[in-house]
């Protein structure tokens, strides 16, 4: 152990150079699985201890993960996750701009990075519907000393009531059954306008969904929202999980278009107009009012 920490602080920085670098020129779509790969994992798990571990990443947030969460999500690797949406997020968002995000995840890290450019006169409005995940992310949050975002352990969908959800073995959950389901726990439920509305909030510059599927109902519940306020959207789009709930990522570009948006795909350049034969590198895609 005494060998291996030194060894780790010294290497650390020339593994994120090389990750960075690789996912800078790589499609996500191929790092993403070379990185949770058997062949990724030996080349990368001494990154990770096999403890819970405080990561120290990029813009100075601090993410206490598990060894899988961090290896999966690039944490460990990158010293950071999502970097093209969180460009995004650094080009749209200003000091004072209110951000929701609908599943968080453990790390929250949009959220994280959204609370710091909004500032404390901005706010950051999270929804995490499973227990543990939430009580997660809340400690991120603690860590990182962020007063401006609000927590709430609520799933997002069409209507107030329940749902059953499936908690999946790795960073995932879903509202309809997947071969990864390892048990199921009922949550509760609002729309994102009814809770909106109920909190005096008229107003989301920006909005980030990523739900597993269930986009579609998310997107029924906020009708009102989306229409009349929203300036930007990102949504993650996996046609294999629409699918199951009856829809797919040209059915949801249609009705946002007609609520006025620009569809964009996320690509390592940037983005680019949305066609319906082009997919996002990254499984999110942009939407401009």
């Amino acid at each position: 152990m005494r060998v291996i920490r030194p060894l780790r602080a010294l290497s650390l920085p020339v593994l994120q150079f090389i990750a960075k670098l690789l996912y800078r020129f790589l499609p996500p779509s191929f790092c993403t699985p070379l990185a949770c790969s058997n062949v990724g994992r030996a080349l990368t798990s001494w990154a990770a201890p096999m403890e819970d571990t405080i990561y120290a990443c990029d813009f100075g947030i601090k993410l206490k993960l598990s060894r899988e969460d961090a290896l999966i999500s690039g944490v460990a690797q990158m010293g950071c996750i999502n970097p093209h949406e969180t460009r995004i997020l650094l080009r749209c968002l200003r000091s004072g701009d209110t951000v929701v995000e609908i599943g968080t995840y453990k790390d929250g890290w949009l959220a994280l990075v959204a609370s710091q450019i909004v500032g404390q006169l901005g706010k950051v409005i999270c929804f995490e519907p499973i227990p543990q995940y939430c009580e997660e992310f809340k400690e991120n949050v603690i860590l990182n000393n962020r007063h401006n975002i609000i927590v709430e352990q609520l799933a997002i969908s069409d209507h107030t009531g329940k749902v059953t959800f499936n908690v999946a073995t790795s960073n995932s959950s879903f509202i309809i059954n997947h071969a990864s389901v390892k048990e199921q726990i009922t949550v509760q439920t609002t729309t994102l306008d009814d809770y909106l509305r109920s909190k005096g909030i008229s107003s989301v510059d920006l909005l980030i969904v990523d739900a597993e599927g269930a986009e579609p109902l998310i997107l029924q519940g906020a009708q009102n929202i989306l229409k009349h306020s929203v300036k930007y959207f990102m949504l993650e789009v996996i046609d294999d999980f629409l699918a199951r709930t009856g829809s797919s990522s040209n059915q949801i570009v249609r009705s946002l278009t007609a609520l006025g948006y620009q569809a964009y795909i996320i690509t390592r350049k940037g983005l680019r107009k949305y066609g319906p034969s082009e997919r996002s590198e990254t499984l999110n895609m942009f939407f401009v009012k």
